[in-house]
C-alpha cells in the first residue's frame, strides 16, 4: 500500500514515471536526433562531437600505486608506457606452439630463452608503443589454409589460419590485457 500524503509511491510515479521507461524514452529520442541531425553540419553535430570529445578525455588516472596522474604529459605517457611485466605476462599468455610467425619462430622460443632476448623484445614493444606504429616487417601476415577434412571440395572445407609475427602478438595481448577491464563500458 502507497505511503499517504504528497510522497507516496502513486505520487511519485506519477512525478517522474518509471524510470526505466523514461531511460528508454531518452536513449530512443538521442538515437532520432542523431540519424536525422549527424551529418547536416549542423550546430547539433557540433555539439554533439565538442560533448563526446569532453566526455571521452582522460583527464587523470591511477597509477599502479593508487596515485592519481593528473599531468596531461604524464598521463600519456603513463598510458604509453609500457612495462617490462606487462610483456612478459602479454608473452606468456600465448600458446607456445600456436602458429609460428613468418620467420618461423614459435612463442615458446621467446619463452625458453627469455633471459637472452628479453632486453630485444622490450625495446621493440616499448619503440612501438612510443611511436604508435608498428614497422611493416612485424605487421606483414601470412594466412595459410588448412583442409577440415580429407577431401576439400570448396573454401569452407579450409579453415585460415594467420600466422602473425611473436612480437605483434605480445603487443595485442597488451592492449586487450589493457581494455579488458572497462570493456563492458565500451560495447
Amino acid at each position: 500500500m502507497p505511503l499517504p500524503g504528497p510522497i507516496g509511491t502513486r505520487t511519485l510515479q506519477g512525478i517522474f514515471g518509471n524510470l526505466e521507461t523514461r531511460k528508454e524514452y531518452w536513449t530512443l529520442k538521442s538515437r532520432l536526433n542523431w540519424a536525422a541531425f549527424r551529418d547536416r553540419n549542423t550546430s547539433f553535430s557540433h555539439t554533439s562531437t565538442l560533448v563526446r570529445r569532453h566526455r571521452n578525455r582522460i583527464r587523470s588516472i591511477k597509477n599502479s600505486q593508487g596515485e592519481w596522474i593528473t599531468d596531461e604529459g604524464e598521463v600519456k605517457n603513463f598510458i604509453l608506457e609500457v612495462t617490462e611485466e606487462e610483456i612478459k605476462q602479454g608473452l606468456w599468455a600465448l600458446k607456445p606452439f600456436k602458429a609460428p610467425s613468418l620467420d618461423g619462430l614459435h612463442v615458446e622460443f621467446f619463452q625458453i630463452f627469455w633471459p637472452d632476448v628479453k632486453d630485444l623484445v622490450i625495446k621493440e614493444v616499448s619503440d612501438i608503443f612510443e611511436s604508435k606504429v608498428i614497422p611493416d616487417y612485424l605487421n606483414e601476415t601470412l594466412i595459410a589454409l588448412v583442409p577440415k577434412n580429407q577431401r576439400p571440395e570448396s573454401l569452407n572445407s579450409y579453415r585460415s589460419i594467420s600466422l602473425c609475427n611473436s612480437i605483434y602478438k605480445v603487443v595485442t595481448k597488451i592492449i586487450v590485457g589493457r581494455l579488458r577491464p572497462c570493456l563492458y563500458q565500451l560495447i
